[in-house]
């Protein structure tokens, strides 16, 4: 386990604690919901369509990055809309940025990390463990809120904190990505992608929180065999 900064009560970061489980996941939570259609509408928001071409059948690891780096610039864009609203703009600009992690996170959960974890070794583990921060660093967010005194000093860290990860993503874990998709893994990277381009499909995954939302984007991209979509 590697040690990284923990996010204090004011949304500092404060050195030298030890965080997440011992494989280095996300937190889950129990109860978890699980939506039955990838397809479906609903009043949930959206999130934001990818603006540069990604291959539409996913059938390599080669590809999945190519769709990664097409979420790290949608994120990064996201992140600053954030702070450029205010009011209920904020608000909904937060929820759309937490929507768009949860699935991302949730893809690199259950497609990448464990296609790269043997050959990644520390950095892949420090990569896990730098994800438990963020997901933190969220938690603290939403409880302080987007009309917050604190929100816009504690949002730009974690902004900060962020694009650094997906920046080391790219050099250390992307590079390591190489063979092709199983067919299992396909339809699952095919859900993400709905999920992502959908104009309703931030309703599949909203949730209260962002740990919820997390979930749910799990549990729509596990069963993506079950739901025969390939």
């Amino acid at each position: 386990m590697v040690v990284h900064d923990e996010v204090d009560d004011a949304g500092g970061l404060r050195p030298g604690k030890v965080h997440g489980s011992h494989d280095g996941r996300l937190p889950r939570r129990e109860g978890r919901h699980t939506c039955s259609a990838v397809n479906g509408r609903g009043a949930g928001g959206y999130l934001p369509t990818m603006n540069e071409e990604a291959p539409t059948t996913p059938t390599s690891l080669a590809d999945v990055v190519a769709l990664l780096r097409q979420h790290h610039q949608a994120i990064t864009s996201s992140l600053a809309d954030v702070l450029d609203e205010a009011g209920s703009g904020r608000e909904a600009s937060f929820a759309r940025v937490k929507r768009l992690l949860s699935v991302h996170e949730a893809l690199e959960q259950v497609v990448v990390h464990p296609s790269s974890a043997q050959a990644a070794g520390a950095a892949g583990r420090a990569r896990l463990d730098e994800e438990v921060e963020l997901s933190k660093a969220i938690t603290y967010l939403e409880a302080i809120g987007p009309r917050s005194d604190e929100f816009e000093g504690a949002f730009g860290r974690l902004q900060r904190a962020l694009r650094a990860h997906l920046s080391r993503e790219e050099s250390d874990e992307f590079p390591l990505l190489a063979g092709h998709l199983t067919r299992e893994q396909s339809a699952q990277v095919g859900v993400a992608m709905s999920l992502l381009s959908a104009p309703d499909g931030g309703s599949l995954v909203d949730g209260d929180t962002f740990s919820e939302m997390f979930d749910r984007a799990v549990d729509q991209i596990t069963a993506a065999v079950a739901l025969d979509i390939s």
